[in-house]
């Protein structure tokens, strides 16, 4: 597995969400499985420079640099046919996109349906400065510089008010 620092800021990134936050035991055989798969994660017979690794005890993120290869259709498919069997595995779907991610004050994370938005707001559970994870971004850098945004400026700042 290449080292994150090693990546380019171009580097593609695609961000997996659990749909529970996950044991310690289970990140454990995730990051073994992980770096296993980046190890041969291939494109058209190229090994791809590849990373991958959990995040906050939630997010499955995978990373490849394409300045020595690019990522093809098949390699994409596969690593989402991996993401598909290891959370089928141990029994976590990474492909719920019903939940959001944010952090509190206090610094712990919690999770809403994006579907009571509205209703987490009004609450006062959620702000427009409530910090939330932003897991459409696209590249290395973006993951430095945007994956943890305020919600006013995500897609959903128009269902806040």
């Amino acid at each position: 597995m290449t080292s994150y620092n090693d990546l380019a800021p171009q580097s593609k990134v695609w961000i997996y969400q659990a749909d529970r936050f996950l044991e310690e035991e289970e990140i454990t055989i995730l990051d073994t499985a992980i770096s296993e798969f980046v190890h041969r994660w291939a494109a058209h017979g190229s090994n791809l420079k590849a990373y991958g690794r959990i995040y906050h005890e939630k997010f499955l993120v995978l990373m490849v640099d394409e300045t020595q290869a690019g990522a093809s259709g098949c390699s994409i498919d596969s690593s989402v046919h991996f993401v598909q069997d290891i959370g089928k595995t141990l029994e976590i779907d990474f492909f719920k996109r019903t939940e959001m991610v944010y952090v509190q004050e206090e610094g712990d994370m919690q999770t809403f349906q994006l579907s009571k938005i509205k209703e987490e707001y009004k609450e006062g559970k959620l702000t427009a400065d409530s910090r939330v994870f932003n897991n459409l971004i696209k590249t290395k850098e973006e993951f430095e510089t945007q994956w943890l945004i305020p919600l006013k400026e995500t897609w959903m700042k128009s269902r806040i008010g």
